[in-house]
């Protein structure tokens, strides 16, 4: 194994999860980690938005919204309270409640 495999190994099992390590990149500066998790989850992000606003272009707005946070904020994740995908879910459901208020 490379050094590279083993040091993701090592975060894995700090972080718990492959996506714990992306946002401990986030957090680093690493953009790519960044589009990693988008890619990943801005699908989920976007579908609980739109069910919650039913307006394609707010829903949208959510997404950019959850997405710049974990940007400007990535330790507000903490990975012993659940996984990522769920503090995205989490995210995108508060901000679409709030902009149909």
């Amino acid at each position: 194994m490379s050094a590279t495999v083993l040091d993701v190994a090592v975060l894995e099992r700090r972080f718990g999860s492959h996506e714990a390590v992306l946002v401990a990149r986030i957090a680093a500066g690493d953009d790519g980690a960044l589009a990693s998790l988008y890619d990943r989850f801005a699908s989920l992000v976007h579908g609980i938005a739109f069910r919650v606003t039913c307006d394609r272009g707010l829903a949208e707005e959510v997404v950019q919204d959850v997405f710049v946070n974990l940007w400007e904020r990535p330790g507000s994740f903490d990975p012993d309270r659940g996984s990522v995908r769920t503090w995205l879910a989490t995210l995108a459901h508060r901000r679409a409640v709030d902009r149909v208020r």
